[in-house]
C-alpha cells in the first residue's frame, strides 16, 4: 500500500502535467488514501478534468473536490467589452 506522501507527490505531479488547467492553483492533501484538491479554477470542466486526474493514480481510495470557481473578475484573462450592435452591423428601424 502506498503511503500517504507518495499519492500526493504522485497526484501533484500528474496534476502538473495536464495542461488543460493551471496545476499551480490547486492544493493536494491526503490523510489515509482520500486526497482533498483545494484552490481555484476558472470554471467547471477544468474542477472536474483536477479531479479525473487525481482518480487515476493508483492508491487514492477516495477524493473530496473542494475546488471553487473563480469568479470572472478573478480570472487572469479578460474578455473584451461587448460591441454595440449598431457597430455590428445591425441596422435600426
Amino acid at each position: 500500500m502506498k503511503s500517504d506522501s507518495e499519492i500526493r507527490y504522485q497526484v501533484e505531479q500528474a496534476l502538473q502535467g495536464d495542461r488543460r488547467f493551471d496545476a499551480g492553483a490547486i492544493s493536494v492533501t491526503v490523510q489515509r488514501g482520500v486526497v482533498t484538491l483545494s484552490g481555484s479554477v476558472r470554471g467547471q470542466l477544468e474542477r472536474y478534468q483536477a479531479e479525473g486526474v487525481a482518480r487515476r493514480i493508483w492508491g487514492v481510495i477516495g477524493l473530496a473536490n473542494e475546488i471553487e470557481m473563480r469568479a470572472s473578475g478573478e480570472d487572469e484573462r479578460s474578455d473584451p467589452e461587448p460591441v454595440p450592435a449598431a457597430e455590428i452591423g445591425c441596422r435600426r428601424r
